[in-house]
């Protein structure tokens, strides 16, 4: 999944948040909310990746 150009945190909003949400499998709904956020830690876990509280950090920017 290409890097959006900003970070996606609790309470962003918009098309690069569903884009996040459907690749996680989550409730798609255009909010970065707890479930989301929830769902880019574990994926973090899994891969092996620190934790933060963005997607930015899951693409390595």
């Amino acid at each position: 999944m290409p890097y959006p150009g900003k970070p996606l945190k609790i309470g962003s909003k918009g098309k690069d948040v569903e884009r996040i949400q459907r690749a996680l499998k989550v409730k798609v709904d255009g909010v970065f909310g707890k479930q989301t956020e929830a769902a880019v830690k574990a994926y973090q876990k899994r891969k092996g990746l620190p934790e933060f509280d963005s997607f930015e950090a899951i693409l390595g920017k």
